[in-house]
């Protein structure tokens, strides 16, 4: 009986489900399924999983024309999805996969020719073969569109990885390139990750894998197919990037060895953070993994319980309490924890030198396996015995510039007997130091370097149009030159001269939208990359089901309660049936009241670990005496330079894996005679000379429209030299309407955040002000639009925000019918609010009590556990929990509670756990002064969530600082007393 083909639309919708739902954002995406996406696809239509491929090839071929041109229907649809925007998935994705499994199936024989290709497509497609060589070039199209969705995407669907490769395969290159590593073979990776000691938290360059994979290539783990790709030069960078791939997915700790199938241990990284603080910077080391965890996770070892989550980091998961706040003995020893609940294992081995890098988004620097070619690094290295010595010894001659030095007594948080490198950057690769101690600081293979520094990168690749990055080459010999060109056009756009080792070249948005950059080392083509250049005009398209646009149904934070509320707030908008406070009189409030002055905006404490971990860490004898007993086995004398060996050290059992290079340059033993005096590495400063351009981050913002919180920080990061105060930068956007936040329960923890749609509102007679999403051409056409109508659009510098922007000598209804028609680039109507501060003050009043956002915690033992005290609105050291009141402590991670009269702890932001100490001890933070339509609020205690974007919607401006207290201004009286009933009941 025979079986009925699936319909090409649902297989099609299938493919484009499976392949761009964004689970390889920023990744390159290739049309070749594992097992899990033959699962995936075959649980959709009932199928075996076994027939996954040839069910998708089956519902292609009654879309192909017997009679001419085979693709002929595809050009048609193709172009009208390109006269569309390619608003939605492309509709050819099946046929494109169908391609690249012909290509797959030859691939598999290790036979890579066209005519082995076009008998492979025939047999797939049913076309003859003569037939699909005569319309060879007809997908070529397609695959250029497909490429040119991705990129439209921002590469948040994907990256790009069709091409055609050379002119040999001019075009079967474009399917070939799908299936050169295919996705089943993409575990066999894991073995190369596990044998060089990867955690999967380093930024791995092209050039630097292929360095890897020609060693492992020597070695009996890659199967045949992979072999004979990487037999093929032109094929190497291909292999290159799906390793990449595999490597950013294989640190979640949920891949398996090639040996077996139990999951190994997730490889964590030591995070090095310096932080500026007021009394001097600080140097905060942690242990954490790149990548998201989808929840906080309880972690134990032999010591005690922790927690790993993206709470402080954002884009790296850490683990708190930090096991390095027990000074420099915890830095020698093995950490290792399982999960609760889990088979899952957390690992950290110590090492003598610890090299750092910057991933490419972050303020952060993270453990390398080795140091790269070319690229800065810092150096944490055990200050014992003779290894200072031989580090400095070897950067002298290796690295291209002195290094910088920070010690213990100048660095706070510099554990002691531990020594700190900044500035080292690796140029030469000839010289070897004589200690395997110091073989990861010797790169694997010496070449080009194209690399950025500055701009607002938002993502890999893709640059803020108006802040540009410079690029870098770096080459081993030179001279070194730098084109950049357009991808379509000929000609070049710029370039530098030919000159020495190192070129730079600044980039902009006025050369285009999108630069192919070329490196030169004489007149070799050494680098090639692109870079595009975006702003909120032409922003990342919103998820088409509406996810990651948040909304209010509490006044803390968005997010899906377990009740259904009556109200939901987005951005100043507020949707649902709002009782609005009613009339008071205009002489309420308690214009007399005395409010304690608070020192500072909520600040972070250092963190402190417990006395109870310190007790039990015992530093290995290898890391105290500063060298390691290392054992190799013999090497024949045939064996081929590169071949990676594997030694272990006799004392400790830690494994080392080295590169054989037969004969080497070993820095000679005269040259240890004498160190010479390093100048200390330059220290981040509260002087902040570069303030945040908020404008700018609102606008890149806006682009995302929404994210989790590791992009907001990542964002942030670039934009500052203060790391820290991110949250309140959030805080201060949230009460402006520009974004929508959402918080982990129980904590000020920011999870997720979006853009609301853009909005003005009115806040007195005829002045209004706007809020939400906002870019450059949006404003401009408000702008023509209000002044059309007689109207005026201004802007103001408001510190902690980007610029306010008010409507003025306009009513509502008049600009109604101005702007009808504006729509951001979203395709969203500009709404218009009519006093929108009494709205949400009215939402606020029906969403449940602030006290019910609280979760219940255990305070423990922490060192340094503070106590609030609502007299003073200070913080005081408390060796423990004194009766009732507010808490704060630091073990990695800043927490806040309020223990109630019961002895019950409950964990929250810091204002409601402020509030309720506050209101247990019959003290105001909080008043409203009719009189001056003023609400005041204790520094450090300002309303949260909701109550203070109602307080701000009065005026559309952040609240002035005045000796220890914040003030919003023009609020009426019916929006201030609404918000002290939310926040002590009635007034």
């Amino acid at each position: 009986m025979a079986v009925t083909p699936l319909s090409f639309g649902s297989v099609n919708d299938a493919i484009n489900d499976i392949f761009f739902d964004g689970r390889f954002s920023a990744q390159p995406v290739y049309l070749s399924m594992d097992n899990g996406m033959r699962s995936e696809f075959a649980e959709r239509f009932g199928i075996d999983p076994n027939t996954a491929e040839s069910a998708i090839c089956d519902s292609v071929r009654p879309t192909l024309a017997r009679a001419g041109d085979p693709y002929a229907r595809y050009a048609l649809d193709t172009r009208i999805w390109k006269r569309s925007g390619m608003r939605r998935p492309p509709p050819f994705s099946a046929l494109l996969f169908s391609l690249a499994y012909a290509a797959e199936l030859m691939e598999a024989e290790g036979d890579f020719a066209n005519s082995n290709y076009y008998y492979r497509l025939s047999q797939v497609t049913g076309i003859e073969r003569d037939i699909l060589k005569r319309y060879r070039n007809s997908p070529e199209p397609l695959w250029l569109a497909l490429n040119d969705w991705l990129v439209a995407n921002n590469h948040l669907l994907g990256r790009p990885t069709a091409r055609p490769m050379s002119s040999t395969w001019r075009y079967v290159g474009w399917s070939i390139s799908q299936a050169i590593v295919r996705a089943s073979d993409r575990d066999l990776f894991h073995d190369l990750f596990e044998g060089f000691g990867f955690s999967g938290s380093e930024a791995i360059s092209k050039r630097d894998m292929v360095h890897y994979l020609a060693n492992w290539m020597l070695t009996s783990r890659p199967n045949a197919r992979l072999k004979n790709a990487w037999s093929k030069r032109e094929l190497r960078e291909r292999v290159a990037e799906a390793a990449i791939a595999e490597l950013a997915s294989w640190n979640s700790g949920s891949g398996t060895t090639i040996a077996g199938t139990q999951a190994r241990a997730t490889r964590l990284s030591l995070l090095a953070n310096l932080v500026p603080r007021l009394a001097g910077p600080v140097l905060e080391l942690h242990l954490g993994h790149l990548g998201e965890e989808a929840s906080p996770a309880t972690l134990v070892n032999e010591v005690g319980s922790f927690q790993i989550a993206n709470d402080e980091f954002g884009n790296f998961a850490t683990i708190s309490p930090s096991p390095f706040l027990a000074g420099d003995a915890a830095l020698g020893q093995l950490h290792a924890f399982k999960q609760i609940g889990s088979a899952r294992r957390l690992e950290w081995q110590p090492r003598l030198v610890v090299p750092f890098a910057k991933p490419e988004q972050g303020a952060l620097w993270v453990e390398a396996t080795r140091v790269g070619f070319g690229v800065q690094h810092l150096l944490l290295v055990r200050d014992t015995g003779r290894l200072p010595k031989m580090v400095e010894s070897y950067l002298m001659k290796a690295a291209s510039r002195l290094p910088t030095i920070a010690t213990a007594g100048k660095l706070k948080g510099l554990p002691a007997g531990w020594i700190l490198y900044g500035d080292v950057q690796i140029s030469r690769t000839d010289i070897h130091p004589d200690s395997y101690d110091l073989e990861c600081l010797v790169p694997f293979g010496e070449g080009s370097v194209l690399d950025f520094q500055g701009g607002l990168q938002l993502l890999p690749s893709f640059y803020h149009s108006k802040s540009s990055p410079v690029a870098r080459l770096a080459v081993p010999a030179g001279p070194a030159r730098l084109e950049a060109a357009a991808p379509v056009a000929e000609g070049t756009i710029a370039s530098t001269p030919s000159a020495g080792k190192e070129v730079e070249l600044r980039l902009g948005s006025n050369m285009g939208e999108a630069l192919v950059l070329r490196g030169y080392e004489g007149e070799e083509l050494v680098e090639e990359t692109e870079v595009f250049f975006r702003d909120a005009d032409n922003p990342t398209p919103l998820h088409r089901d509406g996810r990651g646009q948040l909304e209010y149904a509490s006044i803390l934070s968005t997010g899906k309660p377990a009740f259904t509320p009556s109200v939901a707030v987005r951005g100043m908008s507020v949707a649902g049936e709002v009782t609005h406070p009613g009339k008071v009189d205009q002489g309420s409030g308690e214009p007399a009241a005395v409010l304690p002055e608070g020192g500072a905006v909520e600040d972070v404490q250092d963190a402190t670990y417990s006395r109870a971990v310190e007790q039990h860490v015992a530093r290995e004898a290898c890391i105290e005496n500063g060298y390691h007993v290392w054992r190799f086995p013999m090497i024949p004398a045939d064996t081929p330079r590169g071949t990676p060996v594997e030694g272990r050290c006799t004392s400790c059992s830690q494994s080392l894996v080295i590169v054989y290079r037969q004969r080497k340059k070993v820095l000679p033993a005269a040259a240890l005679a004498a160190r010479i005096p390093l100048p200390p590495m330059p220290l981040p400063t509260n002087d902040d000379t570069h303030p945040v351009d908020h404008d700018l981050l609102l606008d890149a913002l806006s682009f995302f429209g929404s994210g989790s919180w590791s992009k907001f920080v990542a964002l942030l990061d670039a934009l500052t030299t203060e790391p820290q105060f991110a949250r309140q930068v959030a805080e201060e956007y949230a009460a402006l309407g520009l974004v929508d936040v959402e918080l982990r329960p129980g904590s000020s923890a920011i999870r997720s955040w979006s853009v609301p749609a853009p909005a003005i509102n009115f806040f007195g007679d005829r002045q209004a002000f706007l809020s939400g999403f906002r870019s450059g051409d949006l404003v401009q056409q408000l702008q023509q639009a209000v002044v059309d109508a007689g109207g005026k659009l201004s802007s103001a510098p408001q510190g902690g925000g980007p610029s306010a922007l008010f409507f003025e000598g306009i009513d509502d209804s008049v600009l109604r019918t101005a702007i009808d028609g504006i729509h951001d680039p979203h395709g969203r109507q500009v709404a218009i609010n009519v006093q929108p501060a009494l709205s949400i003050a009215g939402a606020c009043l029906a969403m449940p009590p602030l006290e019910q956002s609280l979760v219940p915690v255990s305070i423990g033992r922490a060192r340094n556990l503070q106590q609030f005290n609502p007299q003073s609105a200070h913080w005081k050291d408390v060796e423990g929990v004194r009766g009732n009141g507010c808490y704060r402590w630091n073990e990695g991670s800043q927490a806040y509670a309020y223990v109630g009269a019961d002895g019950t702890a409950k964990g929250g932001p810091y204002q409601i756990t402020k509030l309720l100490a506050a209101r247990a001890s019959r003290m105001r933070l909080h008043a409203y002064d009719a009189s001056k339509h003023a609400f005041r609020s204790t520094l450090g205690c300002e309303p949260p969530g909701l109550l203070s974007r109602a307080l701000v919607a009065c005026s559309g401006r952040l609240p002035a600082r005045d000796r220890g207290i914040t003030i919003h201004t023009s609020v009426t009286p019916e929006v201030g007393l609404a918000t002290m009933k939310v926040l002590y009941g009635e007034v």
